[in-house]
C-alpha cells in the first residue's frame, strides 16, 4: 500500500528540498506573468524563483 507520508519521508531523506511559501513567495507568484495560469503552478514557480532552486517540471511551457 502507497503512503504518501513514507514516501515524503524518503524524499526528504534523500535531499529534497521544501520551502515555505511566504506573502513574498506569493505576491511574486501573483505578478509573474506567461509561466502558469494555475495558481498553484505559479506558486512552486516562485517558490523555486525565490530560492534559486532547480525545478523539476514537464510543463512545455516553462522548459521553452
Amino acid at each position: 500500500v502507497f503512503s504518501m507520508t513514507a514516501w515524503r519521508h524518503d524524499l526528504l531523506n534523500i535531499s529534497l528540498s521544501k520551502f515555505p511559501v511566504t506573502g513574498e513567495i506569493g505576491i511574486k507568484g501573483a505578478e509573474v506573468s506567461g509561466l502558469h495560469k494555475d495558481p498553484a503552478g505559479r506558486l512552486i514557480n516562485a517558490t523555486a524563483l525565490h530560492h534559486s532552486a532547480t525545478l523539476v517540471n514537464s510543463a512545455k511551457l516553462i522548459l521553452s
